[in-house]
C-alpha cells in the first residue's frame, strides 16, 4: 500500500512539474511575442509586425496599407509589461508604452496559431 502511495505521489508530483514548466514556456513565448511586435512598431518593420497578427485581427483591420496608417504614429519608444496571463490558447499581456513624452496603457491578446502566439487584440489608451 505505501508503495502504491508512493509512486500515485510521483505520478502527481511528475504531472504538476510538466504542467509548470509548459506554463513558463508559454509566458515566455507570449512575452518574446509581445516584445517582437513592439519592436517591429518601433523600427518601422510592417510587413513583419503585419504577420505577426491573426487572420481575424488582419480581417478587422482591413488590408496591409490600413495596418501601415495604425501603425505609423505608434514607433513608441519604451515598453515594459507588468502582466502576463496564459490560459489554454489565449494569453495576455499588460503594461505600459511612452512616445515621447505621452504615456499610455497597453494591452496585447494572442492566440495560439499553431506553435506560434499571434497578436488577436490590441488596445492602447492615452494615461
Amino acid at each position: 500500500m505505501k508503495k502504491q502511495f508512493a509512486w500515485i505521489s510521483i505520478l502527481i508530483i511528475s504531472s504538476l512539474l510538466l504542467g509548470a514548466c509548459s506554463l513558463a514556456k508559454d509566458l515566455s513565448a507570449v512575452q518574446k511575442a509581445g516584445n517582437d511586435l513592439m519592436t517591429g512598431l518601433k523600427d518601422s518593420q510592417y510587413q513583419a509586425t503585419w504577420g505577426m497578427l491573426t487572420t481575424s485581427l488582419q480581417t478587422e483591420i482591413g488590408t496591409y496599407d490600413d495596418w501601415v496608417t495604425f501603425a505609423t504614429p505608434r514607433a513608441f519608444d519604451t515598453w515594459s509589461f507588468s502582466n502576463t496571463q496564459v490560459q489554454n490558447d489565449q494569453g495576455q499581456l499588460d503594461g505600459e508604452c511612452a512616445l515621447g513624452s505621452d504615456a499610455y496603457t497597453l494591452t496585447l491578446v494572442f492566440d495560439r496559431v499553431g506553435t506560434d502566439w499571434k497578436v488577436s487584440g490590441i488596445n492602447i489608451t492615452a494615461k
